[in-house]
């Protein structure tokens, strides 16, 4: 239910530039390229993703498009996995306190940077599930921020209130936002 909250509101965010989501049901690396021959694309750009779903997903999905360029960027993540590394190892801390010196130390990959595309709108509105009821939180970017703004309010009682589930201020209400792209990691420490 949280996943199409985020989805609707990201709809509804494209549509206010003309655009709109494209919902697509089938297998990725047969749907995508499709698509991406269908609009004339060059290049498809995407949200990487660690999971074992994802990794071969991905993979597949830059096999089937042939020349299109398929580019990835870690929006949801501080800096790319494996690029926090110990100096004298190469290799990933496994200790937290000396992986969180060398992550603070390690220098953020720079934002891409914005050009100008065409708006698509999709043939139509997306067919949503039904039989969804209420949503426990609301989705997209702006709800996103809207947290996070109302999360630095409380930030600095964290320590002391961050297992107090019970309590709206004790957590930071953005582990959804962050999950499913609508808040970068990025944004919430710049």
């Amino acid at each position: 239910a949280i996943l199409i909250a985020h989805l609707r509101a990201l709809h509804h965010e494209l549509a206010e530039s003309g655009g709109g989501l494209h919902l697509l049901h089938g297998d990725p690396a047969l749907e995508l390229p499709a698509v991406a021959r269908r609009l004339s694309a060059t290049s498809v750009h995407l949200n990487a993703d660690v999971s074992s779903y994802a990794n071969p997903r991905d993979r597949r999905v830059g096999s089937a498009l042939g020349p299109v360029a398929l580019h990835a960027y870690w929006g949801n993540l501080v800096h790319a996995p494996g690029s926090v590394v110990a100096k004298s190892t190469g290799d990933v801390h496994r200790v937290f306190t000396p992986f969180h010196r060398v992550w603070r130390s390690t220098r953020q990959d720079p934002w891409p940077e914005a050009v100008d595309t065409p708006v698509v709108a999709p043939g139509a509105d997306p067919h949503w599930p039904s039989g969804i009821g209420l949503l426990p939180q609301a989705g997209g970017s702006i709800a996103a921020t809207r947290a996070l703004e109302a999360w630095s309010d409380h930030v600095d009682g964290y320590g002391t209130t961050h297992d107090l589930m019970a309590d709206d201020e004790g957590t930071s209400h953005l582990s959804a936002h962050l999950r499913f792209g609508t808040l970068s990691a990025r944004h919430v420490i710049d």
